[in-house]
């Protein structure tokens, strides 16, 4: 197997977009709304749906992750990163 799974591959970029999405909208229209704005509460569900699903996602992609092949240059990358992340953190303590 020389690529991930391709329902790996679309939850990526459907995550990509949902993130974007629920940053801009808190970002931009959120922020700058004031509480006593009645939208508000519209604009702050439609942020905490994106919120919900994106989340929803990443387990989906986490279970898929665990349950099918991977690439051997992703086994390494793994293997290579969770090797620096505890050396980091062995460091500070």
């Amino acid at each position: 197997m020389k690529r991930y799974h391709p329902i790996l591959v679309v939850i990526h970029w459907v995550m990509l977009v949902l993130i974007v999405m629920a940053w801009t909208s808190g970002q931009f229209v959120l922020e700058h709304m004031p509480n006593s704005d009645p939208e508000k509460i519209d604009a702050l569900r439609m942020h905490m749906t994106v919120g919900l699903i994106a989340g929803t996602l990443l387990i989906l992609r986490l279970i898929t992750k665990l349950r099918s092949e991977q690439p051997p240059h992703a086994k390494r990358a793994l293997h290579l990163w969770i090797k620096r992340a505890f050396g980091r953190i062995g460091r500070f303590m």
